[in-house]
């Protein structure tokens, strides 16, 4: 090979290995601002959302497979899969709902409207199905039904569209959903997910009662939703929920369907009906057999319970059913004066309750 050859073949050699090294560094690049993008929307940092998006990101990036996801950097590995950041902020705004977490979702708006203004869309059909079930966006719902969407399939929390539509009181949804067959319980990978870790995870039941929605509550049993779900650890079940909320007409439903009265709850569920001042919901516990002269955390008992609401028309009811007072009355006149509720002293007083 003459030496002019030689010179034309290093330099071919060079350039060849220059651009592989070119596109191996730029995908390089690449997969770290989408992996940075993934992590900040997770951490709901809007600064490094934006800075992740100028260095190159895909947008519309999502792991595919396990394998993918680098190993020291994104936790909550199985979670993220199939996921792209516009969808997982919708999984946190949905997680950071309540009133008091107003500085999250603040946060998480406003990575949205970034993600939102650099032109991010959603096109996983499970994804669509997650963040119309959260917006109530029905068009939405069954466009993702139709293009195959798992109706089961759960967000970074591990919730359910039917559980997001119940939340949000999207009752159309709920149907549309409740049609195609959406599990009424807690799915499989739910209840595993309940049994191995502290994480507790509620069925849909549960959420309609704490929310107060007859209709879904009683559509929810029709297909076949337990009442009698009380999760580990004294997790609430549904009677309790609906008891803590004071709605006295779910709790009749949920008598009329079977739900049984003495749970291991049963106390608890009659504290909570006194405390709402809920006469109705404490004769129907204590008529179903609870003592109402049994203590309950920290030395809680229905009597001093009873004092404390201002509720007379209790404390008689408690007192016309035999509540033993002796070792509570101290107790109780020293609430009803630290109330300053003179009725209930006088009443106490009358019925031969002194300290």
């Amino acid at each position: 090979m003459n030496p002019i050859s030689k010179v034309v073949l290093k330099t071919i050699r060079f350039s060849i290995l220059f651009f592989a090294i070119s596109v191996s560094s730029l995908l390089f690049a690449d997969a770290n601002a989408n992996e940075k993008l993934i992590e900040a929307t997770l951490e709901g940092d809007p600064d490094e959302v934006q800075k992740a998006l100028e260095t190159g990101t895909d947008i519309n990036f999502a792991y595919q497979n396990e394998s993918e996801i680098p190993k020291n950097s994104i936790r909550h590995r199985e979670q993220i899969l199939g996921r792209t950041a516009f969808g997982l902020v919708y999984d946190r705004l949905y997680f950071y709902g309540n009133e008091d977490r107003i500085e999250y979702q603040k946060k998480f708006r406003k990575i949205e409207q970034i993600l939102k203004n650099a032109g991010a869309k959603i096109t996983n059909p499970n994804e669509l199905l997650l963040t119309a079930s959260f917006t109530g966006n029905i068009e939405q719902t069954k466009f993702a039904l139709e293009n195959g969407a798992d109706v089961d399939t759960h967000d970074f929390f591990y919730v359910t569209p039917i559980q997001r539509a119940i939340t949000f009181q999207h009752e159309p949804i709920v149907n549309l959903l409740l049609r195609k067959d959406a599990s009424v319980n807690l799915t499989p990978l739910q209840k595993q997910i309940n049994s191995s870790s502290v994480k507790i995870l509620y069925p849909p039941l549960l959420i309609a009662s704490y929310k107060g929605n007859k209709k879904i509550v009683i559509k929810l049993i029709r297909a076949g939703a337990n009442v009698n779900w009380i999760g580990f650890d004294g997790a609430p079940s549904a009677l309790m929920m609906a008891t803590r909320e004071n709605h006295t007409q779910i709790v009749k439903i949920l008598i009329k369907n079977g739900v049984k009265l003495k749970n291991g709850q049963e106390l608890m569920n009659l504290i909570m009906a006194i405390a709402r001042k809920n006469l109705e919901l404490t004769k129907i516990f204590v008529n179903a057999g609870t003592n109402i002269n049994a203590y309950g955390p920290h030395g809680i008992t229905p009597f001093v319970t009873a004092v404390e609401s201002g509720s007379i028309e209790i404390v008689d009811f408690l007192l016309k059913k035999g509540v033993d007072t002796k070792a509570l009355a101290q107790e109780a006149i020293e609430i009803a004066q630290k109330n300053k509720d003179q009725k209930m002293l006088l009443f106490l007083k009358s019925h031969g309750i002194k300290e």
